[in-house]
């Protein structure tokens, strides 16, 4: 339709406003609160590649403005998929009494209703079918039945920057930030097209965006970890969607289906160059071993 949107979009003109979303701006509300009292947040992804992004994006901002939280990958087999008891038992021991779950919760009314029994208040960003309507906590989700966003297409990682965008907006009207500093959210964008790329949603509309911005940043200036795993793959220069779906995204996949599910998140989140090159090189193993299965 927009010939321009097509070759050449941009964040400014073309990034959804994340406050189209159902719950957008309460539950950015919320978490903004929770930011300003200094108090610890529990994250909760999934173990496959849009969990793992969401989780070590929302990870890294948080860090970013000095902000702790607590983060846990369910294993495949002793958790299965979505909030499991052993989860709300590590936040439980952990003292975190608040929640964010990114790419699962939407249908898991039992568990939250577990959880807040427990203390444990909960916000779910996901983007998987809604089963169970009439949820009982803030939900972020495009695919509700009263979400009129038109963002279905988005996966998690995608609804996680835009709630990231509207969570800095908020701090920002609220002068959490100092004249000097603020936190460059364009920096997570490399996060953004891994995530989007893997959980192969149609790359239209806001898709599109986030992939083209987020291929540029991977080839001007990766994310360390995504760099060390790219050199160990021996893969060309210049990265392309294809070498994310075929080398990339698989890796950190195999972690979540037959390795360590922390994996795939600690490659994004760690720093130190030796670690990412033991963790580079588990991630390439279990993948190796996932196809020879």
């Amino acid at each position: 339709k927009d010939l321009n949107f097509i070759l050449n979009p941009s964040l400014k003109s073309h990034l959804p406003d994340p406050y189209n979303l159902k719950n957008m701006k309460q539950a950015t509300e919320i978490v903004a609160k929770k930011i300003i009292d200094k108090e610890k947040i529990g994250l909760l992804g999934d173990y496959d590649v849009d969990g793992a992004t969401s989780t070590a994006m929302l990870y890294k901002y948080l860090k970013d403005i000095d902000i702790k939280s607590e983060v846990y990958i369910p294993d495949r087999i002793k958790d299965g998929y979505g909030i499991s008891l052993n989860s709300i038992e590590y936040f439980k021991e952990k003292k975190v009494s608040f929640l964010i779950t990114l790419d699962c919760g939407t249908n898991d009314t039992k568990s939250i209703d577990h959880a807040k029994s427990l203390g444990i208040d909960i916000i779910v960003i996901d983007h998987h079918e809604v089963k169970n309507l009439g949820m009982p906590l803030e939900i972020i989700n495009p695919k509700l039945k009263d979400d009129l966003s038109g963002l279905e297409n988005l996966c998690t990682v995608g609804l996680v920057f835009l709630f990231i965008v509207a969570l800095n907006r908020s701090l920002r009207t609220k002068k959490l930030f100092s004249d000097n500093f603020e936190p460059n959210l364009k920096k997570l964008l490399d996060i953004v097209a891994l995530g989007t790329i893997c959980d192969l949603v149609p790359l239209q509309n806001a898709n599109r965006l986030l992939v083209k911005k987020g291929l540029e940043k991977i080839n001007l200036n990766p994310n360390k970890g995504l760099s060390v795993l790219k050199s160990k793959l021996e893969l060309e220069n210049k990265i392309k969607s294809t070498d994310i779906a075929y080398y990339i995204g698989p890796c950190i996949n195999a972690a979540g289906r037959i390795g360590d599910p922390f994996l795939g998140f600690n490659l994004l989140v760690k720093n130190e160059k030796k670690d990412l090159e033991i963790i580079a090189e588990n991630l390439i193993n279990s993948n190796n071993e996932r196809k020879t299965l």
